[in-house]
């Protein structure tokens, strides 16, 4: 079963600016896992890593949040044509057509 979540890496803050990467983590077997960068950074005291979400608290929380949610939706459905049989092979397999 594959699952897509969101994830900030503590050990990955920037010294330069004191943020770290937003990533999307697509886990399509129980040991193989794929980290698509969201292109957002933030500070890790507007990240809930317990619930691995944006906090509310962020100055452009409805921006990246919506950027976020817009990416983790494409992946989604992304996951889903891949995972759905092709109607066509279904087809010609039991020659309905």
């Amino acid at each position: 079963m594959s699952s897509v979540k969101l994830l900030v890496k503590k050990h990955n803050v920037s010294k330069k600016d004191g943020k770290t990467p937003v990533y999307i983590q697509y886990n399509y077997s129980r040991d193989k896992r794929i980290l698509i960068n969201t292109n957002r950074r933030i500070e890790l005291k507007f990240w809930d890593f317990e619930n691995d979400v944006l906090r509310r608290i962020h100055p452009q929380y409805d921006t990246v949040s919506r950027h976020i949610k817009k990416i983790k939706l494409e992946i989604k459905a992304i996951v889903i044509n891949v995972e759905k049989p092709d109607v066509l092979t279904i087809l010609r397999r039991n020659e309905i057509y």
